[in-house]
């Protein structure tokens, strides 16, 4: 496979005919069909006549797997435009294929993650009730939901700099630093991801 692209020679030793496609869609496959069997496996067994019935918490769940399902459709169909190849054999125009659907893909990654954690607190009230952690945590994660989806759909102006700034040598823009905005994000999902965890610990009155 030739050492030169539309970005220019690749840095010696690496095999650009490596591809990894297929690990991609074995394991967001793989993973979505487990996701799915849980779920179905979960409203199964609460509507069973003999069952409590559906309660908000499932109905938050499946809307939680619906977006799942969208964040494995990103993935599966970034494969044919280049995903899980080296950026020296994708095209440009693969590479802006792949940049939406990165831009796409993370609303509905911090949709899916927040409904998922919304369903869990809610659950939470289901069996334990709730208390001021309770709303303090359902308040923060509603809020990294709004915060990301905001920030992100503002974060490029106009909002196809985020793909055309490395494919267009004529556009102009200005984007968020993106790897700062994943990792900072990255952190305050973790500690809502810890606070969930411990919101059902009894507290001393």
């Amino acid at each position: 496979m030739s050492n030169s692209g539309a970005w220019g020679p690749a840095p010696p030793g690496v095999d650009l005919a490596e591809d990894q496609s297929g690990d991609i869609i074995g394991t967001v496959v793989a993973i979505m069909i487990i996701g799915l069997a849980a779920v179905v496996l979960r409203l199964f067994t609460r509507s069973m006549k003999t069952g409590p019935g559906l309660a908000i918490d499932d109905y938050v769940i499946v809307f939680a797997a619906a977006m799942g399902v969208g964040t494995a459709v990103c993935c599966l169909i970034s494969v044919p435009w280049g995903g899980g190849k080296h950026l020296w054999v994708v095209s440009r125009e693969e590479f802006t294929k792949l940049f939406q659907t990165t831009y796409a893909f993370v609303i509905v990654y911090i949709t899916c993650i927040s409904a998922t954690k919304m369903s869990i607190l809610l659950f939470y009230r289901r069996i334990f009730g709730t208390n001021v952690i309770w709303y303090i945590v359902f308040g923060l994660t509603l809020a990294h939901w709004t915060e990301v989806t905001i920030t992100w759909l503002a974060g490029c102006r106009p909002m196809d700099y985020y793909w055309r700034q490395y494919t267009d040598p004529t556009a102009t823009g200005k984007c968020i630093d993106a790897p700062l905005f994943y990792f900072c994000n990255g952190i305050i999902g973790l500690v809502i991801d810890v606070a969930i965890l411990l919101v059902p610990t009894p507290t001393s009155t």
